[in-house]
This record gives C-alpha cells, structure tokens and sequence, in this order.
C-alpha cells in the first residue's frame, strides 16, 4: 500500500476512535456523528496545515498523504455536521 493511502488511514482511524471516546451518551447515534464532524473538521484543518509545511521537505509522500487526509476529513466533516444539523 502506497504511503498516502497509509496516512489517510490512520488520520480515519484516529478520528473514528476520537469519536468514540468523546461522544455523548446520551444519544449514541447523534453524539457520535455530532463529535465524529467536530473531530474530523479539526483534524482536517490541521493536517491541511501540516502538509503544506510538509512540501518543503524533500519527500513530497507525506505532504500528498496530509494533504489528500486533510481534504477527506473535511468533507466527511462537512457531511456529518450538516446532517445533524450543525451548520
């Protein structure tokens, strides 16, 4: 598996465990997605911060790898807060 891919994966998987770990119990579905948008919108923004640091480097994979995960989270953000009605 490419090392992009590598790093979108476990940029996911971090954000589902936040998810998991923070989220209400009151309403586990609602709690869930509401903490998954949050945690996915920051993540998203902060690795859209660390790949474009990362395009001085002189391996441009980890700056794809960020960059591509940044872009992901944050549409999945996106979605996720406007279907419970967030935004």
């Amino acid at each position: 598996m490419k090392l992009p891919i590598k790093i979108v994966l476990i940029n996911m998987a971090l954000a589902i465990i936040f998810a998991l770990l923070f989220g209400s119990k009151e309403g586990i579905i609602d709690g869930y997605v509401v903490m998954f948008g949050l945690v996915a919108l920051g993540g998203g923004a902060i690795d859209i911060i660390v790949g474009l640091f990362l395009l001085l480097a002189t391996d441009k994979r980890y700056a794809q790898g960020f960059l591509l995960s940044g872009g992901v989270l944050l549409l999945l953000g996106f979605l996720a807060c406007s279907t419970t009605g967030l935004i």
